[in-house]
């Protein structure tokens, strides 16, 4: 799997005497875990546009899992998975986040809650998805990943400017 690089972007910088905000915390609390960090780097060689299935199941199952054993970091890991599913840990909007899918109706912003509500609500299994196999498939994607597209993209981890216009942080402070 790809290391994190100097184009790693810090948290968004704050005034000494600013506040720091909601995004800063969460984005702090990924850079100072090596885990949390490597599930960043795995989650940056998806499209967060991917299909429904794909995105709750293989993506967001193995963060709620993660999330459940380790409570002092679910809410950093909840951000993390929104702010992959927004496209912002890429830089670039998603468009299944803003767009409704032809066959439920419903964008991803919309339904974001309700499906990590349940994942984390689910009893899995030792054989179930997890982190292993979300970084294994990143890996596989970086292998198949040819020169003519371009270098990956840059782990973006401070607030993108669509995500800064919504308060999420009541939201994610609610798991259960």
């Amino acid at each position: 799997m790809r290391k994190p690089t100097n184009s790693l972007v810090e948290a968004s910088s704050t005034e000494s005497n600013a506040e720091p905000t909601f995004h800063d915390i969460q984005a702090a609390t990924i850079n100072s875990d090596p885990i949390l960090l490597a599930i960043a780097v795995a989650l940056a060689a998806f499209d967060p546009d991917e299909d429904e299935e794909t995105w709750s199941v293989r993506r967001l199952g193995p963060m709620a899992r993660y999330a459940q054993k380790t409570p002092l970091h679910a809410t950093a890991i909840k951000w993390l998975a929104m702010h992959w599913s927004s496209g912002g840990l890429r830089g670039m909007p998603a468009r299944s986040w803003a767009t409704p899918d032809p066959t439920t109706g419903r964008s991803k912003a919309w339904t974001f809650d309700s499906e990590w509500k349940r994942l984390m609500r689910c009893k899995f299994k030792d054989d179930d998805l997890c982190l292993n196999s979300l970084c294994h498939e990143a890996d596989e994607a970086d292998e198949k990943r040819d020169l003519k597209n371009g270098p990956w993209p840059t782990i973006h981890l401070e607030a993108p400017s669509w995500e800064a216009e919504q308060d999420h942080s009541a939201e994610l402070l609610l798991l259960h």
